[in-house]
C-alpha cells in the first residue's frame, strides 16, 4: 500500500486558505465558515484530485481513477458539529467496474470526531487497518485546515 500524507504541496497552499481564527466565535458561525472553507478546497480540481486519491489509497489500495462525485456538509444534530459526507467514484478489479465509497468526516470547532467509511461497494472491504488510517488522515487533515482550533 501506498503511503500517503494528505496532500504536504497543495494543502500548504491551502492552509491560507483553510486556517480561520475561531477566538470567541459561536459554534454555528464555525460551521457555517468551515463547510464553506471545505468546499471551496475540495471543488479545486487539483485538491480534488489528491484528496480523492488519498481516500481511495486508504480505502481501497488497489483501485484507480479516483474521483469525488459529490460533497456534502451539514451540521450535526447538536449543533456543534460539522459533518462532512464525500462521496468517491472508483474503478477496480480485473474488469475495471464502477464502484463507490462514501466518506463522512465530523469535527467541531475544538477538535476532528471521526472519518468513517459510511457507504462502499466494492468487493473487498475496508480493512479496520485501514479504516484506521483513514480516520488518522481526516485528523491530520484538521490539524492543518484548523490550527487555532487545536488545544
Amino acid at each position: 500500500m501506498k503511503n500517503i500524507k494528505l496532500i504536504p504541496q497543495s494543502v500548504i497552499a491551502l492552509i491560507a486558505l483553510l486556517a480561520i481564527s475561531t477566538t470567541g466565535v459561536r459554534a454555528e458561525d464555525w460551521i457555517a465558515s468551515a463547510a464553506t472553507k471545505i468546499e471551496a478546497a475540495i471543488d479545486d480540481e487539483k485538491n480534488s484530485a489528491v484528496i480523492a486519491q488519498a481516500i481511495l489509497n486508504y480505502t481501497h489500495p488497489t483501485g484507480r481513477n479516483p474521483v469525488i462525485a459529490s460533497v456534502e456538509t451539514a451540521r450535526g444534530l447538536n449543533g456543534n458539529t460539522l459533518s462532512v459526507t464525500i462521496t468517491l467514484n472508483w474503478n477496480g478489479g480485473i474488469t475495471n467496474a464502477n464502484y463507490s465509497t462514501v466518506v463522512t468526516w465530523k469535527c467541531n470547532q475544538n477538535k476532528h470526531i471521526s472519518a468513517k467509511v459510511t457507504g462502499d461497494n466494492g468487493v473487498l472491504g475496508v480493512s479496520t487497518e485501514n479504516r484506521l488510517r483513514l480516520n488518522t488522515y481526516f485528523q491530520e487533515t484538521y490539524d492543518l485546515w484548523f490550527p487555532a482550533e487545536r488545544k
